[in-house]
């Protein structure tokens, strides 16, 4: 699987077929190196992490949480209550999470506020702004809104 960033010159476009569905490694690049271009690698030391989907996001971040010895990670300028419940549970910046919260593998993105009782476990939490009246990209996650709150279940 390749999972690396690409960094292209202009000309790469000549070789991407317009209208269909095609692939860099198996369809582009090939095609490129046969007409002569190079084409060239950077081989990096240390951790790579697919986070193309929620779940995977949220599997990685709770697996950097444990490689830390962290249960929960924690943003700039956030009002988290001390009667609130979190586990494995991570929060950007500007949050806040009321009395009586629980929150168990969680990632709420910068400014939500999660209300006094709230459970939520197994989801990511954005600000409802962000995709009300918005059009639903095909392969998005269903969600739901909650008070100013979108909250997308994550399966594992």
């Amino acid at each position: 699987m390749f999972t690396g960033i690409q960094i292209l010159e202009p000309e790469i476009f000549d070789y991407i077929p317009r209208g269909v569905f095609s692939h860099s490694t198996t369809d582009v690049y090939p095609k490129a190196i046969a007409d002569g271009r190079t084409v060239a690698a950077h081989v990096a030391q240390g951790n790579w992490f697919e986070l193309s989907t929620l779940a995977r996001y949220l599997e990685i971040s709770i697996q950097m949480l444990h490689e830390t010895g962290q249960e929960n990670s924690f943003g700039k300028d956030c009002l988290i209550s001390e009667a609130a419940q979190l586990n494995e549970t991570i929060i950007w910046d500007n949050v806040q999470v009321h009395a009586g919260a629980r929150l168990r593998r969680v990632v709420v993105a910068d400014d939500v506020v999660i209300p006094a009782g709230e459970v939520i476990q197994d989801c990511v939490v954005v600000p409802a702004s962000l995709v009300r009246d918005k059009p639903r990209p095909q392969k998005a996650l269903s969600g739901d809104f909650k008070g100013n709150n979108f909250v997308v279940p994550v399966v594992r």
